[in-house]
């Protein structure tokens, strides 16, 4: 509680409305525990008030605009290791968005992954400006020692520190690193050469991946929750494979060959084509060392006293007409779902109507036939900050454009000559089997994704034109 009471005094310095939450949102012990704490807090007589309505995983999805019609364009969530302001006046979230590296957004994995890339670049960039190494340092060696780094904290929780070519590795990183090395660098052999030629890195590349797989395993079934990386993962699908009938046709998750052989793709995929890119990268700059002042013009200007990228020092963001100042290291939310619900922006924003995008002109709508609509639609663009499911300005998706076309390719295809219905269950009128359906989508869980929580409990039939 004392560090509640120290992040709820950085906050009111702000000026905004503020929301106590015992519990951190991000706390990786309360994400694994969260429902089943929830599943024996339900049976109690108590309402639990603003914890229940916050400290549930995808809160945001049931609150929609409702909390910032309650208290404002701004407030904040105040927990014990952080304060979460959540923005939704679109002039405001504009500029966050804009101002990107002056407000620290909440996703603590994405910071994990860049200071770990920070960290190891760092002292990679050490390593080659010492005089005692640069010779006998090897670019694409040490290019892919920082990769393979990156790739063991980020994805399966093990941290190295960086070291050189030149310099020795510890018995573990040596072990380790050559036998992936071995194997990487003799991938077509080992698709043509006898099995036994290389029998010793193979063993000890597998052994390494069993001992983590296993160390993984002891500890989902002691009900720890792991080490949060991918052999996380990897472990849950192996189990859903094991656990799962036999007498059913479809496979699910994975074997554990197939986990062996994705761990591989991982580290191939995940590790070598980065190393070569920042190796060739290296060569070539040096070959070209006005490419060198370009680019280092380009950082300097676009990062200047960004430190790094975060916001360790106060920043001041003006919320309709009042300026407010926000503690260092505060993390902010642009509320998607609360600016893309509010009544304010939008005309009837919970009800599911597609056609509001879509405009035609002034003229008599109903008396144009259907090719002359099609031709003269327009889709509407909406108030700039007010709908932004891919992010906006700098930070925008880069994988919006593929999402889009592919959702419209399968739409077409499906929706050309074919129409969709509800199965009905026994003795159910189509009336109540939508409101059945419809009551699917709103009963949502949020694991990395928001997603219905029983979708399988509508079935639907599809039928020819």
């Amino acid at each position: 509680m004392v560090a509640m009471g120290i992040n709820y005094r950085r906050a009111e310095s702000m000026g905004i409305p503020l929301v106590r939450l015992p519990v951190d949102p991000l706390n990786l012990a309360w994400l694994v525990l969260e429902q089943h704490i929830w599943y024996f807090l339900n049976l109690l007589p108590v309402s639990w008030g603003s914890f229940r309505r916050f400290s549930r995983r995808g809160w945001h999805f049931k609150d929609k605009a409702d909390s910032q019609l309650r208290y404002g364009p701004v407030w904040a969530l105040v927990t014990p290791c952080d304060i979460y302001v959540h923005v939704a006046d679109p002039d405001a979230i504009h500029d966050i968005f804009v101002r990107r590296a002056d407000f620290l957004r909440p996703s603590k994995k994405s910071m994990g992954l860049v200071s770990r890339q920070l960290a190891q670049t760092s002292d990679m960039l050490s390593s080659w400006t010492s005089n005692t190494q640069s010779i006998s340092t090897s670019t694409s060696k040490d290019t892919r020692t920082l990769s393979l780094n990156v790739l063991a904290a980020t994805g399966f929780r093990r941290s190295y520190k960086f070291q050189s070519s030149a310099q020795p590795k510890t018995e573990e990183e040596q072990s380790y690193i050559d036998a992936l090395q071995t194997v990487l660098d003799n991938v077509i052999l080992l698709m043509l050469a006898p099995s036994w030629l290389f029998k010793l890195p193979i063993a000890k590349f597998k052994e390494y991946m069993e001992d983590m797989l296993t160390e993984e395993t002891v500890m989902q079934q002691m009900g720890k929750p792991g080490r949060g990386g991918l052999m996380t993962s990897f472990v849950r699908a192996l189990n859903t494979h094991e656990k799962q009938d036999p007498k059913e046709l479809a496979s699910k998750g994975l074997s554990i060959d197939e986990t062996y052989g994705n761990i591989f793709v991982i580290n191939f995929a995940g590790h070598d084509t980065t190393a070569n890119t920042l190796a060739f990268s290296m060569i070539l700059l040096a070959a070209h060392p006005h490419v060198q002042e370009w680019i280092g013009k380009e950082i300097r200007e676009v990062l200047k006293d960004s430190e790094e990228g975060r916001n360790d020092q106060p920043q001041l963001l003006r919320i309709g007409d009042k300026t407010i100042t926000i503690p260092p290291t505060t993390g902010f939310s642009p509320s998607v779902l609360a600016i893309q619900t509010h009544p304010g922006y939008w005309k009837g924003p919970l009800v599911w109507r597609p056609q509001r995008w879509i405009s035609l002109p002034h003229t008599a709508k109903e008396q144009l036939d259907l090719a002359s609509r099609v031709q003269q639609e327009v889709v509407m663009t909406p108030r700039q900050s007010t709908y932004f499911p891919w992010s906006d300005g700098p930070q925008n998706c880069p994988g919006a454009k593929f999402a889009q076309v592919e959702f419209v390719a399968v739409m077409a295809r499906l929706f050309r000559d074919h129409r969709v219905g509800i199965v009905r269950d026994v003795n159910e009128t189509a009336d109540d089997a939508r409101k059945r359906a419809l009551a699917v989508t709103q009963d949502c869980d949020l694991e990395l994704l928001l997603r219905m929580r029983n979708a399988d409990k509508v079935s639907l039939t599809w039928k020819k034109l």
